[in-house]
């Protein structure tokens, strides 16, 4: 099971994730113990008859998808109240594409090259595939409802 909640203690919103902890470890990279002690305690654990659970937070997926939405969203705002596509005369708008451009590439140095600094880690490829079709969603609800409007 998953879910983002604001915590109060980073200030921020996190990805929270429980679940059976051999599952939740093997999904995790950065572990401060080393993963084979965490495997001896949890078999001494379940030798006892003891129920355990795994929890872990993840950073990196929330900050992208964050991102990525308003990423989105900066076309729709070049398509506000013009009842046109946000495709129309993309070519032209070389500041936009520009500044797509930058988003793009700076989303991806900071979470794949300066985890530590922003207290995130890398994503896999399928990761950024689903993140950026997913969140694409909000370009695509505003491109049917500007459609719908014209007519």
């Amino acid at each position: 099971m998953a879910t983002i909640v604001k915590s109060p203690l980073l200030g921020k919103k996190v990805l929270y994730v429980k679940g059976a902890p051999e599952i939740v470890l093997d999904l995790c990279k950065n572990v401060p113990v080393a993963k084979e002690d965490i495997h001896k305690q949890l078999l001494e654990y379940q030798n006892k008859a003891m129920r355990t659970l795994g929890f872990a937070i993840q950073l990196s997926l929330f900050f992208t998808i964050f991102v990525m939405l308003q990423f989105w969203n900066l076309f729709n705002a070049k398509a506000f109240m013009t009842g046109k596509s946000a495709f129309a005369s993309l070519g032209a708008c070389k500041g936009i594409l520009f500044i797509a451009a930058v988003i793009l590439a700076g989303q991806w140095l900071i979470v794949t090259f300066a985890g530590d600094m922003f207290n995130v880690d890398p994503l896999p490829a399928i990761d950024w595939i689903i993140i950026i079709a997913g969140t694409s969603l909000v370009l695509w609800i505003g491109e049917i409802f500007r459609l719908f409007q014209k007519k």
